[in-house]
């Protein structure tokens, strides 16, 4: 019988088994896990806007986050972006999806209007998942490499 998961903000006795987790995650799913995940980057970003990022809990232990940021907009608006964002098990995109309308909800309620994720333009899987649930692709990210004469 599976138990009710329940989605809370990152509490600092969640980071030691929320870094083991998303360790785990970039080894077994790296399409989840956006970004290279180490413990100085994680601790940069929780250090900054910790109550910006969600865990989802089962039996007392993390089965899926979501590490966020405020967004340096340059602008009027107010944005958050998933740094991290990743679940476990067969059950992972309904855990996903049940943490994004969490996140939805808890930036409503601090007047947050914008929500950015950027994810690799070749994670077809991911993206679609996204745009499932409101996201639209605003931004493409082109780079040149290797231009220098040859010598």
């Amino acid at each position: 019988m599976n138990r009710a998961i329940e989605f809370r903000p990152v509490r600092i006795e969640d980071l030691r088994d929320i870094f083991e987790l998303g360790a785990e995650l970039s080894t077994e799913h790296p399409r989840i896990v956006m970004a290279p995940w180490n413990e100085e980057a994680l601790a940069e970003i929780l250090a900054d806007s910790m109550e910006l990022s969600l865990v989802a809990i089962r039996r007392k232990k993390p089965v899926g986050f979501l590490i966020a940021s405020a967004a340096n907009t340059g602008g009027r608006d107010r944005a958050a972006e998933i740094k991290w964002f990743g679940a476990r098990g067969p059950e992972r995109y309904g855990v996903l999806a049940d943490m994004l309308r969490t996140f939805k909800q808890m930036l409503a309620q601090r007047n947050i209007e914008t929500i950015r994720i950027q994810v690799s333009g070749s994670n077809a899987k991911l993206i679609a998942f996204l745009e499932k649930y409101g996201f639209t692709e605003m931004e493409h990210f082109l780079s040149m490499e290797n231009f220098l004469p040859k010598k």
